[in-house]
């Protein structure tokens, strides 16, 4: 075999077994060698072995693929199956079997979560399956043409919770040249799916070949606004804060710029506005984010586009209550989580946060009692001192002025911080230079950064995780 033809080969990619091993001496002087013709690919069985445990992928295995004609014909397993079922497609080239039925119709351009296999004919094992891959569902969007047309096709005519077999010609799967090496040539797919969930979202993605006007009909916005509602929701119970706040944001912007012509469209807009806000106050509350301020801002915009169902939502007050908590406004939690309660009663969470927020407050309280009666021990020091000491002459005052209690009190309040869900904590004001040391060392301790800040004329003393 000349030089040439073996570049070809390996630029195609073609590699073969020798029967005999050769040195590369005996490649030089011309030694001749002979192919292994017996050599064949891996089957797909073998393929999933490499991959997997057999255990792991035994549950998939399907032997409809395999079946042998019982009636002593010559049909193959596909062809069998087949006759057990209706046509998805007017010319029947997609072909459905229900192994259970669901409930609620799947509406258009819906993000579904399903579980999959996907066979070819005559091998029982599956070239792809998402039980393998994960154990969450699969989440697809419908209608972005993401997968082959027969695919989504039969998802399209499934209900929630239905999980039904389909047959796939070649021109609705992967076509005539198929997808070497996995999927050969004009090669027909059996898929077995599980439609777990869905949510109607399809909204979103119409048409968006709409004049200005037409857009903000209310109609028209409302329905996109509750699209995009779903999104946010669907993407907060996968944990995707950030994503759930941007979806819920661009339901907002549509509610607020559209038009309304009646009592009953303002109804309505308000009310899906007040989900909204109570959502994004949950959003900008968890500690992946963590903004109590955008919370306080999203509670003074429900009050103002829905007061008299505001006043009434437990969730509100809740989630109020949690970020005045974290911007140390105590008063301000108390008569919020006080409120809450109020309206719900039986939850724990609300009486649980009550009293976690006591013990932090007398904890707080303490420690700014403390402050206080430093600072006015040493005020008339501090008025005529014009220069701040450098840390080493902090670090004198503090070895030298310091009560113990205030150094202990101050582990104490930072361990909690640091183990608490939020990212930022304000000292009381009126620290002296020595207390000051003592946080600041404390907090280097724990890995926290200090950060100075005038507001309203007094030093602020910030902790930041």
């Amino acid at each position: 075999m000349d030089k040439d033809l073996l570049d070809d080969m390996e630029n195609l990619g073609v590699n073969s077994k020798l029967d005999d091993g050769f040195s590369l001496s005996d490649l030089m002087a011309g030694t001749e060698f002979t192919l292994n013709a017996n050599e064949e690919e891996d089957s797909e069985e073998c393929r999933m072995e490499k991959c997997f445990e057999y255990n792991e992928f035994a549950p998939y295995i399907n032997l409809d693929c395999i079946q042998v004609d019982s009636q002593g014909g010559n049909k193959s397993p596909f062809e069998i199956l087949s006759q057990q079922m209706t046509n998805v497609t007017d010319d029947g080239k997609v072909k459905k079997k229900i192994l259970r039925q669901g409930t609620v119709q799947l509406p258009p351009n819906a993000a579904v979560y399903i579980q999959y296999n996907s066979y070819l004919e005559l091998e029982e094992v599956p070239f792809d399956s998402s039980y393998l891959r994960s154990k969450h569902p699969f989440r697809l969007q419908l209608g972005l043409q993401v997968v082959y047309e027969g695919f989504e096709l039969s998802i399209c005519t499934m209900k929630k919770g239905e999980k039904s077999q389909f047959l796939i010609d070649h021109t609705y799967a992967f076509g005539k040249m198929g997808a070497p090496p996995r999927i050969p040539p004009c090669a027909t797919i059996l898929v077995e799916i599980e439609l777990i969930n869905f949510v109607d979202c399809g909204n979103v993605y119409v048409d968006e070949n709409l004049s200005i006007n037409e857009k903000s009909k209310f109609e028209h916005a409302y329905s996109k606004a509750k699209s995009y509602h779903a999104l946010g929701n669907d993407y907060f119970s996968n944990k995707n804060f950030n994503a759930a706040v941007e979806n819920y944001k661009k339901a907002e912007r549509l509610l607020i710029n559209c038009k309304m012509s009646s009592d009953d469209e303002e109804n309505r807009q308000s009310h899906l506005l007040l989900k909204l806000y109570v959502n994004l106050m949950v959003c900008y509350n968890t500690p992946k984010i963590n903004i109590p301020e955008k919370v306080c801002i999203c509670a003074r915009e429900a009050f103002q586009s829905a007061p008299k169902e505001a006043s009434k939502n437990a969730k509100l007050f809740f989630n109020l209550g949690k970020a005045q908590m974290s911007l140390q406004e105590f008063n301000k939690a108390t008569k919020s989580f006080k409120k809450a309660l109020g309206l719900a009663p039986n939850c724990k969470e609300i009486n649980d946060s009550l009293l976690i927020l006591e013990e932090k407050q007398k904890k707080y309280y303490q420690f700014e009692k403390i402050s206080y009666k430093k600072a006015l021990g040493l005020e008339k020091s501090v008025e005529n001192t014009e220069k701040e000491p450098d840390k080493k002459e902090m670090c004198e005052v503090k070895d030298e002025s310091v009560e113990p209690e205030f150094e202990n009190l101050t582990r104490e309040v930072v361990k909690d911080f640091v183990r608490g869900p939020h990212s930022k904590m304000t000292l009381p004001s009126g620290l002296t230079y020595a207390e000051r040391a003592v946080c600041e060392s404390v907090a280097a301790e724990h890995g926290l950064s200090v950060q100075d800040e005038i507001v309203g004329g007094i030093q602020a003393l910030h902790l930041l995780k």
